[in-house]
């Protein structure tokens, strides 16, 4: 009983606490066009939405079981039928959005989506999908080509080396207007 009361205890603690990406929202003007990559769960959609309120959300997420290589970690969360809940989640959390056309999801991984998103110009560009080189590379080269003249491509654990070292040779070879790190988060500006 008592520590049922303290998971009880801790998740209202966690619920309370603001999300380390908050200060994002005060660069994203309200009515933007946007696109996840990464979802999960949807809860920085959900914070994108409530924030933000775009006029166009795209969310970006295979949610499929690649194998243990794909994410560098063998974890049952990965694991397909774990995947299908998130999605289902989604979907489900997100219904009205989707009737109202306001969200749009793409079931599909970054590089499958691209072609789908390719003639958008969008304000607000958020990457946390797969975090090994390869993956985070190819997001940030290709997407933040998608962005207006003043969009920002913002992603999230730059803590983790790969994610770090993609990040920094983006920076090399295209030198963005802005670029600096805050709470974990890589803000690039195109212009």
């Amino acid at each position: 009983m008592i520590i049922k009361g303290i998971k009880q205890l801790f998740k209202k603690i966690k619920t309370k606490l603001p999300d380390k990406r908050n200060f994002i929202f005060n660069f994203i003007k309200k009515n933007s066009v946007c696109c996840e990559i990464g979802v999960w769960k949807g809860e920085f959609s959900e914070l994108i939405l409530k924030k933000n309120n775009p006029a166009k959300l795209y969310l970006v997420d295979p949610w499929k079981d690649f194998g243990e290589n794909y994410f560098d970690k063998k974890h049952v969360k990965y694991r397909q039928e774990n995947q299908n809940q998130r999605y289902n989640l989604v979907n489900k959390k997100f219904k009205k959005n989707i009737l109202k056309k306001q969200v749009e999801i793409l079931k599909m991984t970054s590089q499958e989506a691209f072609s789908e998103l390719e003639n958008i110009k969008f304000d607000f560009i958020y990457v946390d999908g797969n975090h090994q080189y390869d993956f985070v590379k190819y997001d940030i080269d290709n997407y933040f080509k998608l962005l207006n003249e003043s969009g920002y491509l913002i992603g999230d654990d730059y803590r983790i080396d790969a994610v770090q070292k993609a990040v920094n040779d983006f920076i090399q070879t295209y030198k963005p207007k802005n670029f600096f790190v805050k709470n974990d988060q890589f803000i690039l500006q195109k212009n």
